[in-house]
């Protein structure tokens, strides 16, 4: 499996994307991806890691989904106060570059941003977009690090806003963590440091 070598040196915690879902009603995301979690599925659950919290969410049908969008606002309930950092994990970007998918990534927002928003929650890692890209709005840092080694996509700078950081690049993020802020580097194959923000500090 490709995640294997991975897997054997590090933390390994999914999120279901578009690509995963199996017409056929097949399992093979759980199968390969399996894992005990607190929601006892691997659609959504949480976890915590050091001084954070981490959401993990299925954004395949979330619109619909009344008990994940039910689990996901008593969790941030229940930890609300309890971690320094609280974060989530979802596939498809609540915001995009990509003028096609933004209809879509409209609508995730409207129902998702003003609940991470209202709960103070720091952080939004997503995929599903082949590129990277980060945007700071109402308080919530949004990253989409899409550039694994699929094809990359072509982006439309009129979507962003000033303070935003954008690129066309194949790359992975390494988040240094501490009791004050969260910082990121966002680096090539090689190791080499494309960019560098701050999702949080306080």
């Amino acid at each position: 499996h490709i995640t294997a070598g991975l897997r054997k040196v590090a933390p390994y915690y999914p999120a279901k994307g578009n690509h995963d879902l199996e017409r056929s009603g097949g399992t093979r995301y759980e199968k390969y991806l399996g894992m005990e979690t607190n929601t006892e599925q691997l659609r959504y659950y949480s976890f915590n890691y050091g001084n954070s919290h981490f959401l993990v969410l299925d954004t395949n049908n979330l619109l619909s989904d009344e008990p994940q969008l039910q689990w996901l606002q008593e969790d941030l309930k229940a930890t609300q106060g309890k971690f320094r950092h609280r974060f989530a994990v979802l596939h498809q970007p609540l915001f995009t570059l990509i003028p096609r998918r933004k209809e879509g990534s409209d609508r995730l927002c409207q129902k998702l941003q003003p609940i991470f928003t209202a709960a103070k929650l720091w952080g939004v890692f997503a995929g599903h977009d082949h590129y990277f890209y980060m945007t700071k709005r109402d308080g919530v840092t949004h990253i989409t690090t899409g550039g694994g080694g699929a094809p990359l996509y072509d982006q439309d700078a009129s979507l962003t806003q000033p303070g935003d950081k954008w690129g066309k690049f194949h790359h992975f993020l390494r988040v240094k963590v501490t009791s004050k802020q969260a910082q990121a580097e966002v680096r090539d194959a090689e190791g080499k440091v494309l960019e560098k923000f701050t999702i949080c500090s306080h």
